[in-house]
């Protein structure tokens, strides 16, 4: 650093000639892709072994009530009075709070519990102002966490989803391009929707999206919808692109 103290070491270098081709094209790729989560198996961590700090405490997120936003309301408030009174205890301080919920998390079979997914968003928010506070663990066995757990604490990660026993961390992966061709699928084959999809940004995003990948089918809202300036330009150029587009007048800002 600029006081002259060492940062970091190399032990070893291993250098290997590279093509400037091969690598402009790669980086090309690599530069142009999308980044996408990707739940990575972390082998062997079942038969490790480890103990769980005396005080870790758990709190289970369960929902299975009727009324699917009453259950996100009531779950999300009650792990937002743990997590704030957990974080707020200077006598807690070092100390992990383990947030389990049971399928909030899409790790390849989709997501079964609503109110667990609001969970999540709620305690990543939170992981972020209170690193290495608050571990989220989602798994398909509710019944086998107490024995799964002082295996995933030794890991150190803040997020972890369990299945069929195969405990799995998050990675940021790439969806690298395939040649020219539009990267189809990446969005899924429903409507995609872009807020204040009519403004110049909005309609950024929804040309790369219509020419990029492949997108069929737009929603775009905005305040004054249809009635905007350039909305009809717009619709029209991407229609033309073959996408079905519907303008909607909508302020995201107004849940009514």
């Amino acid at each position: 650093d600029e006081s002259g103290r060492g940062v970091a070491s190399v032990e070893s270098l291993v250098l290997r000639p590279v093509d400037a081709g091969q690598l402009n094209a790669v980086g090309g790729a690599a530069r142009d892709a999308l980044f996408r989560l990707e739940w990575v198996d972390v082998p062997g961590v079942v038969a490790a072994g480890g103990e769980v700090a005396p005080r870790t405490e758990m709190v289970r997120v369960v929902s299975d009530g009727p009324d699917v936003v009453s259950d996100v309301y009531d779950r999300v408030l009650e792990v937002l009075e743990r997590v704030q009174g957990w974080v707020g205890d200077e006598d807690l301080a070092g100390e992990r709070l383990v947030v389990v919920t049971r399928g909030a998390v899409d790790a390849g079979e989709g997501v079964e519990d609503v109110a667990g997914a609001a969970v999540w968003g709620l305690v990543r928010s939170a992981q972020s102002e209170n690193p290495g506070r608050l571990v989220l663990l989602d798994t398909d066995d509710l019944d086998g966490v107490d024995s799964l757990l002082p295996r995933v604490l030794t890991l150190g990660e803040e997020q972890v989803v369990v299945r069929s026993g195969v405990v799995r961390v998050p990675r940021l992966g790439r969806l690298l391009p395939s040649g020219d061709a539009p990267e189809s699928g990446v969005f899924g084959s429903g409507a995609v929707l872009v807020t204040g999809g009519v403004g110049v940004l909005g309609g950024l995003v929804s040309r790369h999206l219509v020419v990029r990948h492949g997108v069929e089918k737009l929603v775009l809202l905005s305040r004054r919808g249809a009635e905007a300036g350039g909305a009809a330009e717009l619709r029209a150029e991407l229609e033309a692109a073959g996408a079905e587009v519907l303008v909607e007048a909508c302020d995201v800002a107004d849940r009514g």
